[in-house]
Parts: structure tokens; C-alpha cells; sequence
């Protein structure tokens, strides 16, 4: 009998025992649930959060947008740059497409070329080097697979796997350039290269926005040469923008003050205009930490709207050394993409 009851009290007490390791493995799962809850709910958070301030970011840069385009306003205008509020701004600039280099305008403008590679070199490329991009970049571009003597058509690039290169078109942006070899050491020495060129317009260079870098290749000449047409455009205040700014009134009137012989200046007044036809509209709009900027092309025949892309690597970079072939799409994510352009409406 006392055998029978110790038994009975030892199972009692073992499922005792058993009951209390559910609750505690019940209320450790329990946990573990609710911990991964609410990491989930402050994940989505975030998210909202972002897409609220790229909302609004957006808005403000679309807003300045349309306040730059208003014919009234120049570029430096104090409105331009606005706070709306402690955590909210827009600011933009405008200029035009003549302060940057015409990419798809270099297989059609020899001279345009050798202002490309003298650029180049002045970013740290060698003669060779250089000559050779501007080959293989204008190759891209042309209609035919006639390569240059530097350059690279259809049979350099069938021998690395893609057999679909060059386009034989002109870019379609930027961001495309990274395909062209050579790009990836241009791409070490001047990260920001982008700022000099430009999809759009003729060729020619405008006098009144080109900043010195350009102006110095398109010259060929020294600094100081340079300087005082600087200085001459800003006026008598040295200030951009301002009431004072000179203009050159004809291109007679460039040529005296340049005092370029007329067989040079000759050479290089195809490059030059006075007043580029095409405007470039940067607006960037802020709020707290956040921002998004976009830019407009407006010109003749062009009304473009697009998001600023985020910087990407050079394509051809990531090649595989075993000959084999890669899908561009993955080895260049960062690629614009289509969605993000739209005509301006009218």
C-alpha cells in the first residue's frame, strides 16, 4: 500500500514537472513571436515613413520645377531656394545644356572629339588612352561597324561574350557610357564625369555657361586666358547672377576679346554659341534627412522630366575573365530606368 502511494505521489510530482516545461517552452515561442512582431511593425514603419518623405520630397522638387519654368524668373533668383518649413526646402538651379560636352554629337564633329579627349587628359588619362576612349565611345553611337583605329566595334565585344554591342545609337543615358571600355578608369579618376556631358542638343558650347574646365580644352590654352573670360561674365561684382553679369553681343565681339587669329577661331566657332536653346533645370527637394532631385530638359522640341539617377558602376568592370557571358542587367542594377523619365506636359 505505501509502495502504490509513492508511486502515484512520483508521477504526480513528474507531471507537475512536465506541465511546468510546456508553460515556460509556450511562453519562450510566445516571445519569440511577438519580439519578430513587432520588429515587423517597426520595419513597415520605416517603410511608410520613407515613402511619405519621398512623397513630399518629390512634390517640392516638382514645385520648383514648375517655378523655374515660369518666364519671369532668371537664373539666381532668390526664390529658387526656399524653406517651406524647419524640416522642408526646394532648391534649384538653371542653366542650359552648352555647359556640357554633347556625347552623341562625337562620331558627326571631329573637332568636338578632340575637346573630349583633351578632357580626358585633363582628368588623368593618357594621350593614348583617351584618344582610344573617344574612339570607342563615338564606335557606340555611330550606324556602322567600321571601327576606328582606336575604337571598338561588334568583333571586340563578340570576343568577350556580347555579341549585341555596340548599340550603334546615340546614348540613351549616362549611365550607358559605363559600357564602353575604358569608361572604368575614367570612372576611378573623375567619379563625378557626369556633370560634363550631356544627351541633348547640337554640340556647340555655350561662352555664357561652360564652366573653366571646359572652356580651357575648348581654347587649348592656359589658365589665365581662361580667367578673364570668367571674369568678364561675372561683371564688375565677380558674382554670378547678378544685375552686373556681361554677355558677349555677337560672336565678332567674342572673337576681339578672345584675340584668337581668324584661322583658329574659325576652326572652333562651329562649338561656340551664345545662347543655348536648351534649358536644364536641377530641383532638388528636401525634407528632414531625405531628398530627391529632378531635372528638366526643356528646349525645342524637348521636354523631359526624370529623376537624377543614383551613380553606377562601370559595366564592364565585372566581365568574368573566363570569356563567358554575363547579363548586363545584373552587373549594372543601378542602370536608369525607363519608368523614370516623362515628358513635361504642356
Amino acid at each position: 500500500m505505501n509502495y502504490s502511494r509513492s508511486v502515484s505521489h512520483w508521477r504526480f510530482k513528474g507531471d507537475r514537472g512536465s506541465s511546468l516545461m510546456i508553460v515556460i517552452w509556450s511562453m519562450m515561442i510566445m516571445s519569440i513571436a511577438v519580439i519578430g512582431l513587432v520588429e515587423y511593425m517597426d520595419f513597415g514603419l520605416d517603410e511608410d515613413i520613407v515613402a511619405e518623405k519621398d512623397f513630399q520630397a518629390r512634390k517640392l522638387a516638382e514645385s520648383g520645377i514648375t517655378l523655374a519654368l515660369h518666364p519671369q524668373i532668371q537664373a539666381g533668383d532668390p526664390l529658387l531656394a526656399q524653406s517651406v518649413s524647419a524640416a522642408k526646402s526646394y532648391s534649384v538651379t538653371i542653366s542650359n545644356e552648352g555647359a556640357r560636352l554633347a556625347v552623341n554629337q562625337l562620331p558627326a564633329l571631329p573637332e568636338l572629339r578632340r575637346v573630349c579627349r583633351d578632357l580626358f587628359g585633363r582628368w588623368g588619362l593618357d594621350l593614348d588612352k583617351s584618344t582610344a576612349l573617344v574612339d570607342c565611345i563615338s564606335d557606340w553611337i555611330d550606324v556602322d561597324n567600321d571601327a576606328r583605329i582606336q575604337g571598338a566595334e561588334n568583333d571586340y565585344y563578340v570576343a568577350l561574350g556580347f555579341p549585341e554591342y555596340p548599340r550603334n545609337r546615340p546614348f540613351d543615358s549616362l549611365e550607358e557610357m559605363l559600357q564602353v571600355p575604358g569608361m572604368e578608369e575614367l570612372d576611378q579618376l573623375k567619379p563625378d564625369w557626369r556633370d560634363a556631358f550631356t544627351l541633348y542638343g547640337d554640340g556647340k558650347i555655350d561662352i555664357h555657361e561652360a564652366p573653366w574646365e571646359l572652356l580651357s580644352v575648348l581654347f587649348i590654352t592656359d589658365g589665365a586666358y581662361v580667367d578673364r573670360v570668367i571674369k568678364f561674365r561675372l561683371g564688375a561684382d565677380g558674382i554670378r547672377y547678378t544685375d552686373d553679369d556681361e554677355r558677349f553681343a555677337s560672336m565678332a565681339a567674342l572673337r576681339n576679346f578672345l584675340q584668337l587669329e581668324a584661322r583658329k577661331f574659325a576652326r572652333l566657332e562651329p562649338l561656340i554659341t551664345l545662347s543655348h536653346p536648351i534649358q536644364r533645370i536641377e530641383s532638388r527637394g528636401s525634407v528632414s534627412d531625405y531628398s530627391k532631385t529632378l531635372i528638366a530638359i526643356v528646349g525645342p522640341g524637348i521636354r523631359v522630366l526624370r529623376e537624377k539617377p543614383e551613380i553606377s558602376k562601370p559595366f564592364l568592370a565585372a566581365l568574368p575573365t573566363d570569356g563567358s557571358s554575363a547579363d548586363p542587367t545584373t552587373e549594372n542594377p543601378d542602370a536608369e530606368s525607363p519608368d523614370t523619365t516623362a515628358t513635361l506636359s504642356d
